[in-house]
């Protein structure tokens, strides 16, 4: 996927609004980062002033067992984009993207699938070996 370390600074370009939730060794501990916040801090002060997300009280960390989820929401830019087609950029981007990997994007509420990939309509001929590539008929029907 990534290479040069930077992509985790990309929330900062498309939300106004992150949240990231983990859960470790059974303690769940959240914080809320709001990238407008940060910017007023640069904006007002000369002297390097610290910034420190909000916590998120334990009650409101959505996840039951071990693992980490970030939401972004109040997204920055508006386009056109249906969700369809975010899906499938989406699903054709990551190879690992599903709940047997442990990797699950949701997009409107509905996860991101293989299926979203949108082309085993396009195949004409597909050999499989084995059972573990034998899912893979099942989207070309």
């Amino acid at each position: 996927m990534g290479r040069k370390g930077i992509g985790k600074l990309s929330l900062f370009s498309i939300a106004n609004k992150i949240e990231i939730h983990t859960v470790k060794n059974s303690q769940k501990n959240g914080f809320l980062i709001l990238p407008k916040k940060i910017q007023e801090l640069l904006n007002k002060s000369n002297d390097k002033e610290d910034y420190h997300p909000d916590d998120i009280p334990v009650s409101e960390i959505t996840l039951d067992r071990q693992g980490t989820r970030v939401i972004l929401s109040d997204l920055k830019r508006r386009t056109g984009v249906a969700a369809s087609a975010l899906r499938k950029r989406i699903a054709r981007r990551f190879s690992i993207i599903g709940s047997q990997y442990k990797f699950n994007v949701i997009v409107d509420g509905t996860p991101i699938s293989i299926s979203d990939r949108d082309y085993f309509y396009k195949l004409q001929y597909l050999w499989y070996y084995g059972k573990k590539s034998e899912q893979y008929v099942d989207y070309c029907r």
